[in-house]
């Protein structure tokens, strides 16, 4: 096989794409790409293997439209990031990055052309994506005048702090009628200063808004969610008031709060004095938004229920499960049964633990050693065995053995379990003196045709 070429020459030698992608480390495919005038499907065939080599085909001039498409939907934010300023880049997933990365899309140079070709594209773009474009210091100036004769009130707030708004676009805004820009252009005295960060401004602009609120400005922009917990900060203590007499928060939901504990300032303490009446705060510890500081907090709760939601998170560090495994609640000890990133040692001790409902746990553990699983077919809890039975990575001689397991039950999990071996299917269908099995036969997507 040809070596990767590390220095230009006058005719490289080009590896078999095959065998380029099959064993080479990132620094060898990078090394080829420089001393190879690729072609866009060597780039396709060299995607998806290493992160680093993702990051350039991400910016190569010669990637195609559909590589380009398919490393916009990267796990890796810096690949993401560069598709979104790669003129290459189909308007349709430009447009679907622009909420993550507004500035690359605003120095993308084909955002211009798009617009030229097609100056009704920002009609459809979300318009939580327009409003961050527009905030840009980069902003062009086309774009914020056609955005001043939108209806919508964030887009022109957005307009108005943005420092490069141009005399036509403010001339627009003036005439608006929504007060609050009318507000807001006003006060900027003709221009904001050019080194102000419009974001700031933006920002200091809605808290003013908000403090300005009628009662019954507050009470609907509360109830139909346009305000919420994320503006709490920039209520006056009058309006924080007036929210405690008539709203219990009862509407926002686990995954909501777990979100505003990671991407804000937010502490449990204060949401837990804020939300007093809320119950769901084991919910919250599932959550794999919910920050570490937090899942520390709620593994050494009083309340069983919390410390049983850090023990379900699979992003729950192991030396947090190892000490819930020893709690004496069973509620918690099952729950980290169950957890998917739950270590040997630990799976080991549960294993053995008196409660029965911990043993089902352990057994119906995808992640669990077959050697325990071969234990655990052995315990004298059917609850346990049929949880085993009903395990799809349960060994097919465990199968075979709880096949005839006296328990209808257990029996019933190993005729619906898809990892059942055929032969075993089969069995059941011509052996059975139960036609209560049936249905359970009939729903197991591996039951051969036949049958």
């Amino acid at each position: 096989m040809a070596t990767i070429k590390t220095e230009k020459s006058s005719k490289p030698t080009r590896d078999p794409i095959a065998d380029t992608t099959a064993s080479r480390t990132p620094a060898e495919l990078l090394a080829w790409i420089r001393a190879n005038a690729c072609t866009g499907d060597e780039l396709a065939a060299l995607a998806g293997q290493h992160v680093e080599v993702d990051r350039v085909l991400a910016s190569h001039p010669q990637a195609s439209a559909a590589l380009l498409s398919s490393l916009s939907h990267s796990s890796d934010r810096a690949t993401r990031s560069r598709v979104a300023a790669n003129p290459d880049t189909p308007a349709a997933d430009i447009l679907r990055l622009g909420q993550q990365f507004p500035k690359e899309i605003l120095a993308n140079p084909a955002l211009d052309l798009l617009l030229l070709e097609n100056p009704a594209l920002m009609e459809h773009v979300p318009e939580s994506l327009l409003v961050r474009l527009l905030k840009q210091a980069g902003c062009p100036a086309s774009l914020l005048t056609w955005a001043a004769a939108r209806p919508e009130v964030k887009v022109q707030l957005a307009v108005a702090m943005n420092s490069s708004a141009p005399a036509a676009a403010l001339e627009r805004l003036r005439q608006s009628s929504h007060e609050a820009v009318v507000e807001a252009t006003r006060a900027r005295g003709g221009a904001i200063a050019p080194d102000a960060d419009p974001e700031k401004v933006f920002e200091q602009a809605v808290r003013e808004r908000l403090s300005s609120l009628t009662y019954d400005e507050l009470q609907d922009a509360w109830s139909s969610g346009d305000i919420g917990l994320a503006q709490w900060t920039a209520l006056s203590l009058n309006q924080r008031l007036i929210i405690a007499t008539y709203s219990d928060f009862s509407g926002i939901s686990p995954a909501a709060i777990a979100r505003l504990l990671r991407d804000t300032s937010w502490t449990l303490t204060t949401l837990k004095e804020l939300l007093p009446d809320c119950a769901c705060w084991g919910e919250v510890a599932e959550k794999p938004a919910t920050p570490l500081v937090v899942l520390e907090a709620l593994s050494t709760s009083k309340l069983a229920s919390e410390r049983a939601g850090v023990a379900a998170n699979p992003s729950t560090p192991v030396s947090i499960l190892e000490c819930l495994s020893r709690d004496p609640k069973s509620v918690v000890r099952r729950a980290v049964a169950k957890n998917p990133s739950i270590p040997l040692s630990v799976i080991s001790g549960l294993s053995n633990d008196s409660d029965s409902g911990v043993r089902a746990s352990v057994a119906g553990n995808e992640s669990c050693p077959s050697d325990l699983l071969a234990k655990l077919a052995m315990d004298s809890d059917s609850d346990v065995r049929a949880e085993l039975a009903a395990n799809t990575v349960c060994p097919e001689e465990i199968l075979d053995v709880l096949s005839r397991d006296s328990s209808r039950m257990v029996v019933r999990n190993v005729a619906r379990n898809p990892s059942t071996p055929v032969k075993i299917l089969e069995g059941f269908f011509r052996e059975n003196k139960d036609p209560d099995l049936y249905p359970w036969l009939a729903s197991n997507p591996s039951v051969p045709v036949s049958v």
